[in-house]
């Protein structure tokens, strides 16, 4: 069934840009992965590969057709409505905008906390 959970529209998101002086972006490490299954909608995911058995996956594989309004709702419970402001989502990435660095620095360890909690982990940068 299909999921018409409303997901974001990338030109609200660049159009407050230009106020940011600060922009931070965060990526969810294997964003997808990260969401498990329900069983009763494992069945849905079934694979094989010649010669095995028959595969389903545990966690949400990209590509299903309601992954990404499943990771949208996700992400709107993760991050509080207080910094929607501040935080934009757009399915599996984060981006984090101030006007100075002060704030930036509160927002990034606000942002931290919600993840932390929630139980996801982010991908680390490449130094």
């Amino acid at each position: 069934m299909k999921d018409t959970y409303p997901l974001p529209i990338i030109d609200g998101i660049l159009s407050r840009l230009p106020k940011a002086e600060f922009i931070t972006s965060l990526d969810p490490k294997d964003a997808f992965w990260q969401i498990p299954l329900e069983l009763s909608s494992r069945d849905k995911t079934d694979f094989t590969v010649p010669g095995k058995p028959l595969y389903q996956f545990k966690v949400m594989p990209f590509g299903l057709c309601n992954a990404p309004q499943t990771l949208s709702r996700l992400m709107d419970r993760v991050i509080p409505a207080h910094l929607k402001t501040q935080v934009f989502v757009y399915l599996d990435d984060l981006l984090v905008i101030s006007e100075s660095f002060e704030k930036h620095i509160v927002v990034l360890r606000e942002v931290a906390k919600c993840i932390r909690s929630s139980g996801l982990t982010m991908k680390k940068s490449p130094r």
